[in-house]
């Protein structure tokens, strides 16, 4: 975690805001770049910048080929956040939760760390882009719902995220959970419970987190964050979604510093504005997000039925298809055909047993 003028830098580059390229390239030969334990790596990347890189590879797994998404961070980078992210998956892998990828291992050779996930699909952002930079009303409350829902699920054991943004939504692996929206990237999450399982109390300044173009007010001033944050950030990624862009993106800034407090201030002399573009529903749940207390719980259930009313009124279904299929061979009835044999399904005494062989890194 670095100084509280700067921004902590972003590990993993394929979710950074420049760059995300998470899918699988099947028009494409891979070409091996090297194998540690029995993870196969290859030369082709998933996305790549920062400190690491995130690379195709496959493990063998009970006889079946899985894809994987390999970061990859050289030994002599500062470790901190690549830590964090293993000790996370080392926890979420025991959950029994829709939404967060699987980590398959994790370890080093001589020149690397690596964590080895599941591969899943395309972020929102790249989706967003394909879109021209404007999701339909449908698709943002289908999005919208699920990812609520994650950010509650990370919630109820324990975490914060810290840096959500539309680079670290991505839509979940081929076949028949496709269609499902799921959270990555998890080198900045925190604990809001202490070990005593009391929520901790709030700090006057704690090292900045997040990426400036969504973080939060408090995450700007370099306030320690909360539940409220995280959910914060969602209503700016769904207004982002809505707009199209904020317009603090297209400017220049001399440094990085600069660009965090800049940016800063705009948004507190501009969100209120950009909000209003939203329909009625989301300024309700974003004003009724804005009075939680540092401590207080956020009524996701409350957020999703305001939203899901608002579906309801233009008639829209939750049938798991969005803007992006339309005229696209994955509509759903294609997720419902997919073939299992293309597709390894994670079974959870299979996980289990191959993260017996999980090594220190």
């Amino acid at each position: 975690m670095e100084a509280v003028e700067q921004p902590v830098s972003h590990c993993c580059p394929e979710h950074s805001e420049q760059k995300n390229e998470n899918e699988d390239p099947k028009t494409r030969e891979l070409h091996h770049y090297k194998t540690v334990s029995d993870v196969v790596i290859y030369h082709e990347h998933v996305g790549r910048g920062g400190t690491c890189e995130v690379r195709h590879g496959h493990i063998l797994l009970n006889g079946e080929v899985l894809k994987l998404a390999v970061k990859l961070q050289n030994v002599s980078s500062k470790p901190d956040s690549f830590y964090n992210e293993a000790g996370f998956y080392r926890q979420s892998n025991h959950w029994n939760e829709m939404g967060f990828p699987k980590m398959i291992k994790c370890g080093k050779d001589t020149t690397h760390r690596f964590i080895a996930v599941e591969l899943l699909g395309q972020s929102l952002r790249k989706y967003h882009l394909k879109s021209g930079k404007q999701f339909n009303l449908r698709t943002i409350l289908l999005l919208a719902d699920q990812m609520i829902t994650l950010v509650e699920k990370l919630h109820n054991h324990g975490y914060i995220h810290r840096d959500l943004k539309p680079d670290n939504f991505v839509m979940g692996p081929e076949g028949e959970h496709s269609g499902k929206v799921y959270l990555i990237d998890f080198g900045h999450v925190d604990k809001y419970i202490d070990s005593e399982g009391f929520h901790k109390r709030e700090e006057c300044i704690y090292a900045i987190t997040g990426t400036p173009n969504f973080m939060s007010i408090n995450a700007h001033r370099g306030y320690q964050q909360s539940r409220k944050d995280d959910m914060m950030v969602l209503l700016f990624i769904f207004t982002h979604f809505f707009i199209g862009s904020f317009p603090w993106e297209h400017k220049k800034y001399p440094d990085q510093p600069t660009r965090l407090r800049e940016i800063g201030m705009e948004k507190q002399r501009s969100l209120g504005e950009l909000i209003q573009k939203m329909p009625v529903e989301f300024q309700e749940v974003y004003y009724s997000i804005e009075k939680l207390d540092f401590q207080e719980t956020p009524d996701y259930e409350g957020y999703r039925r305001i939203l899901r009313g608002l579906a309801a009124k233009n008639s829209y279904k939750y049938d798991f298809t969005y803007q992006w299929d339309e005229g696209n061979q994955w509509s759903l009835e294609s997720r419902q055909r997919a073939c299992p044999s293309t597709c390894v399904q994670l079974q959870p005494a299979a996980l289990a047993s191959n993260l017996l062989n999980i090594f220190v890194i």
